[in-house]
């Protein structure tokens, strides 16, 4: 890829990526926001997925993607939050 890309484009997506990655802007912190809610979601539709797998605990998930999508898409999580603590109490009553 590199060899089609020019100099000064690779560093416009470095920037990106690092935007991206410090969410300092509200576009990154918005895109960082949805990055976070898509795994959530596919587990969710899955049966709880690899959360099954590892083990993962409702305090897991909220220490992991609360904050991030909190900061960028405030409403994603309050929509969010509802459906992941009836997974969890769910699943713990096995």
């Amino acid at each position: 890829m590199r060899k089609n890309v020019g100099s000064q484009e690779m560093q416009a997506f470095s920037d990106l990526w690092h935007e991206f990655e410090s969410a300092s802007s509200s576009d990154a912190r918005f895109a960082k926001a949805v990055d976070r809610f898509q795994t959530p979601i596919a587990n969710l539709e899955t049966g709880g997925g690899s959360w099954v797998d590892y083990a993962v605990t409702y305090p897991q998930i909220e220490a992991r993607v609360r904050p991030a999508i909190e900061r960028g898409a405030p409403g994603l999580w309050d929509w969010l939050q509802p459906y992941l603590a009836d997974y969890f109490t769910v699943s713990a009553r096995g």
